[in-house]
């Protein structure tokens, strides 16, 4: 690692180090938008669901937090979303 550090510098000196900057930004802006949106989409349809059953099962269940899973869903979820696209 310190090997290519020195040797960017030495060659390209410290511009070098965001040669390819701007390519990366253009990929993951995209990405990271379509990701957190479609999460914030994904986790109060959750908690739209969470009530839903809990009315219907009466007190068993918390209707106003996700659990780890739920997260862990919608974040996969998302994920997969923002891949697809971009």
């Amino acid at each position: 690692m310190t090997y290519a550090f020195v040797d960017i510098i030495g060659n390209r000196g410290f511009r070098g180090l965001y040669a390819r900057f701007a390519s990366t930004l253009v990929e993951f802006i995209p990405y990271d938008g379509l990701q957190f949106g479609t999460y914030d989409i994904f986790k109060p349809q959750t908690l739209r669901l969470n009530r839903l059953r809990s009315s219907n099962q009466g007190a068993k269940l918390t209707s106003e937090s996700l659990s780890s899973f739920q997260l862990f869903i919608c974040g996969l979820a998302s994920g997969t979303c923002g891949k697809a696209v971009c």
